[in-house]
């Protein structure tokens, strides 16, 4: 699975508009990575969840957001979903290490910001696969 590796953990592919595009369904560019597109593939487990987390927690606000709205947009479709719940422990993980962050951060404006993030996409996301799950 390292060939999963090489772009999406490596700063989120350079961008995260490139990250977006890689693992979201409407992927609508071509960044120079002909064949990765892994919106139907399981792909995001095998990046390390400390690794996902401390670059995320790395990225500008608004680079959150594109990362956050990826990830959303990435459980939109019922059908590919049942491909991708294989993420779903990944995810909860990621959840819990930024919750911990949220405590580290409590009483500053990072850590409502981060908070906000979480309820926003990650839960989001969580609660579409766990949806898919049920079904």
């Amino acid at each position: 699975m390292k060939e999963y590796n090489t772009c999406l953990g490596t700063y989120f592919c350079n961008t995260a508009w490139k990250f977006q595009d890689i693992i979201s369904v409407n992927n609508s560019h071509n960044w120079g990575v002909p064949g990765q597109r892994y919106s139907q593939i399981p792909i995001l487990k095998h990046i390390p969840e400390v690794d996902f987390v401390n670059k995320f927690l790395s990225l500008e606000f608004t680079d959150k957001q594109v990362v956050g709205h990826a990830l959303t947009r990435r459980y939109e479709i019922n059908d590919f979903n049942k491909k991708l719940l294989e993420e779903l422990d990944w995810l909860k993980s990621v959840r819990s290490l930024l919750l911990e962050e949220v405590d580290r951060r409590r009483r500053k404006i990072t850590g409502h910001i981060l908070r906000e993030l979480i309820e926003q996409y990650f839960n989001q996301a969580i609660q579409r696969l766990e949806l898919t799950k049920l079904d």
